[in-house]
């Protein structure tokens, strides 16, 4: 059976578009109330035409083309149809003329828009949104004879609002909606997506969208933080999924609903496409049969209702036909093996003992079989509670994760031994079943701090690494932690380093409500709960928080440590920085900790002074005898520079600052450690590197890790 069929009996000869491209993208407006402000000419109208449009337009509005220099001004109403209006001011000037070898009016004087102006406006315009402004034709216009238009007209495109409103998100919302999150593959990765569209001159195309991941321009990550990849995506036409009529310059439109994980357009919302035909060609399409959907493909006998949807059959929700009884249980010669899937068979015999069974629950005391990581497991197969085992399955497995688009040679596998052996020494379990369709990189991103690890990139590869540091035997360590590298204004490149705040809200203590499971060999699960906060005065009036780790932990002491490590990285986390470096003499890694030393030279006006030409100092701060480093600049010069200013009774005594500006440089330094999150070398060949604070005393203990250790700086209910 098929949905929507196209059947060619034989080879068929047709017109389709051969080359499209993207219009606008929808919806057109972003805010009610923003007014076109300015406006540009963009296209001649009607679509499908190539000849005489601009003539016979100009004719309609400016008239007879008399003579040279001869000016003009009309004025245009166009109404789009959902409540929004406009209106425009088309100034013309007969400055041109056509081509000597044109084939209806040969030299003959012409007009052009000197100017196109927004007269009044309705609310819900936006820049870059485009609309038509229709003109029929009437039936003097000497430019139309040889081509008989019925209407003519332009395309304009909103240039300006009032209130310089910029739609924002419309192209990653549908791009994420069609392709997914292009986070969630790597950079050159690709992916292919179809949908159909019915265009504006009756015909019906099958659009073919192959997107490929790129980075994301940095003003557009402004609007959208934490999104550093985009989709550069191809739009093309499938032939075998497209007929009806065409002409050149057709629109063609497709919407789809925002999702909710959907992060650059209001959930619920619509967003869309639209795109315009550039050129046609002549395509020879074999006999068979397309469809949006094909199923039941082989079948011989199907439903048929001669009354189509008036009437219900009595097999459309639910079997037509049960089995009540069975009094023959014949036992197979062969235990039945359906490859990668788990088994259970339950064989009840006819008694009082059971009126209905609504659910089944089954106790599994092994999972799926993986590839372990534990150095006393490595290199085997076979069931595991290792969470860095989940996640090396979920990648590369083709069946139950990403496979087919992440291959071995794209994981950091050399980190997962240490990993591993952390996860077994801090008894962190992952027992549980993944039973509904996921993203597979947000699923591990979300789960990762729940088993104190950050899952990480370096130079494109995914790896999993603890959060805190550990010794050889995978214990959370209170020894100092070994810095990696140091980097100073020597080593960053100038310019690159930022450094990103959390918010007040994201950094106010609170109370950590643990939902986990308690099970029991061949029982049913028992859902517990574990209140953890800190042992000091009031902490039972800091906001609650609640952790449902009900999927994966079954242990009190997991969720437990897990609480422990939120509310301390809560309390001391403060930020994250950013920078480039070069990649000479670098060794760094995911989970490696780096030193950054800063210097800052906040202004402060008190500090500025002029020095007269005898070394007299003008200044808002009187200065002591003395030595001070200071940026001045002289009036002969164009640039400012740095020295050391001797003051002495009140005066200067370096000739060369006479006659000069300065202000006193007051440097601070700042000196914090830092866990370093992901490594990706840019295009440039520069190293970028994205760190996270990670606190420790003076002699770089974690101050983390020993307050997770310090069971008795938290208190519990449960």
């Amino acid at each position: 059976m098929v949905t929507n069929a196209i059947v060619r009996q034989g080879s068929t000869t047709t017109t389709i578009p051969n080359a499209i491209e993207v219009e606008n993208y929808l919806p057109d407006e972003d805010a009610v109330g923003a007014k076109a402000k300015s406006v540009g000419w963009y296209a001649w109208l009607p679509d499908g035409v190539t000849q005489g449009r601009r003539a016979v337009t100009q004719y309609e509005l400016f008239g007879q083309s008399s003579f040279t220099g001869k000016t003009a001004t009309a004025t245009r109403t166009a109404n789009l149809g959902d409540g929004r209006s406009i209106t425009i001011e088309f100034k013309g000037i007969v400055d041109s003329n056509f081509p000597d070898n044109h084939p209806h009016f040969p030299g003959f004087r012409a007009w052009s828009f000197s100017s196109i102006n927004v007269v009044s406006s309705s609310g819900g315009f936006s820049t870059s949104q485009v609309f038509n402004v229709s003109i029929p034709v009437s039936s003097n216009n000497p430019r139309n004879a040889p081509y008989g238009l019925t209407t003519c007209g332009v395309r304009l495109i909103v240039l300006s609002t009032d209130d310089a409103v910029q739609p924002k998100g419309r192209e990653s919302g549908w791009e994420y909606e069609l392709l997914g999150s292009a986070q969630s593959y790597s950079l050159g990765e690709q992916r292919t997506a179809t949908f159909d569209v019915d265009s504006s001159s009756g015909g019906t195309a099958r659009i073919i969208a192959t997107g490929t991941v790129r980075s994301r321009p940095s003003a557009s990550q402004q609007n959208f933080p934490g999104q550093t990849q985009a989709w550069d995506v191809k739009y093309s036409i499938d032939p075998l999924g497209t007929y009806g009529t065409w002409v050149n310059g057709a629109l063609m439109d497709n919407n789809a609903i925002v999702s909710n994980d959907n992060p650059f357009r209001t959930p619920g919302t619509s967003v869309g496409i639209v795109l315009r035909v550039l050129s046609l060609t002549t395509a020879v399409l074999p006999p068979g049969f397309t469809g949006d959907r094909i199923f039941e493909e082989n079948s011989q006998v199907n439903d048929i209702s001669l009354y189509g949807d008036l009437l219900g059959k009595s097999n459309e929700s639910s079997p037509e036909h049960e089995i009540t009884y069975i009094n023959e249980s014949v036992r197979n010669e062969t235990v039945p093996d359906y490859e990668k899937m788990t088994l259970c068979g339950l064989a009840l015999k006819s008694s009082r003992n059971f009126a209905s069974l609504d659910q089944l629950r089954v106790w599994l005391s092994t999972g799926i079989e993986v590839e372990r990581f534990l150095s006393s497991e490595a290199g085997t197969v076979g069931p595991s509670n290792k969470f860095v085992d989940l996640v090396y399955h979920l990648l590369t497995d083709t069946t139950a994760g990403a496979g087919n688009v992440v291959s071995a040679e794209m994981i950091r596998t050399e980190d997962f031994a240490a990993t591993a052996q952390f996860l077994e020494a801090n008894k962190l379990f992952f027992d549980g079943a993944i039973a509904e369709p996921t993203n597979i990189r947000q699923f591990i991103s979300d789960t990762a701090p729940f088993f104190l690890c950050n899952f990480v990139i370096s130079d494109g590869k995914f790896s999993l690494v603890p959060a805190l540091p550990t010794d050889n035997n995978g214990n959370i360590s209170e020894n100092p932690v070994t810095i990696q590298q140091l980097f100073t204004s020597g080593n960053i490149i100038e310019g690159s380093y930022s450094v990103e705040y959390l918010s007040s809200e994201e950094r106010k203590d609170f109370q950590a409500v643990m939902r986990y499971r308690q099970e029991q060999r061949n029982q049913l699960p028992e859902e517990k709960t574990l209140v953890v906060r800190f042992s000091e005065d009031d902490s039972d009036t800091y906001p609650i928080e609640s952790f449902d780790m009900t999927q994966y932990c079954t242990s009190r002491d997991h969720a437990f440590l897990v609480a422990k490590y939120f509310l301390s990285l809560r309390r001391r986390v403060t930020h994250t920085v950013k920078f480039r470096t070069s990649p000479f003499g670098i060794s760094l890694a995911p989970g490696n900790f780096i030193r950054v030393v800063t210097e800052a030279s906040p202004y402060q006006s008190a500090n500025n002074g002029t020095i007269s030409s005898d070394g007299t100092i003008v200044s808002a701060t009187s200065l002591e005898d003395g030595d001070y480093s200071v940026v001045y600049f002289a009036v002969d010069d164009d640039e400012v520079t740095s020295a050391t200013m001797t003051v002495a009774d009140g005066k200067v005594v370096e000739p060369a600052l006479h006659d000069t500006l300065f202000t006193i440089s007051d440097t601070t330094v700042s000196s914090n450690v830092y866990m370093v999150e992901q490594l990706t070398l840019g295009e440039d060949g520069m190293v970028d590197v994205v760190a996270t604070e990670f606190p420790t005393s003076s002699a770089f203990n974690s101050s983390i890790a020993l307050e997770v250790l310090d069971d008795a700086a938290f208190t519990t209910e449960g």
